[in-house]
């Protein structure tokens, strides 16, 4: 799904003067545990902010997953 949406969104061709493409590209940071598992919202949001910030600094427009447990 992320992926897609990434691309559609790319493909619309939104004017972006301060992007490198020159248009509005998506980055995502992404955390998940399993159900039913123990864990803290927070740490959860703290790691999807984590893989986020990363797939900034690794050229943006792009998907990252933290490593989460």
């Amino acid at each position: 799904m992320w992926p897609n949406i990434r691309r559609a969104v790319g493909c619309l061709g939104i004017p972006h003067a301060a992007s490198s493409p020159g248009i509005v590209t998506i980055s995502v940071g992404l955390a998940a545990t399993q159900a039913g598992q123990d864990s803290d919202p927070a740490m959860l949001v703290g790691a999807a902010d984590r893989a986020l910030y990363a797939a900034k600094r690794q050229g943006r427009n792009c998907i990252r997953v933290a490593a989460v447990g």
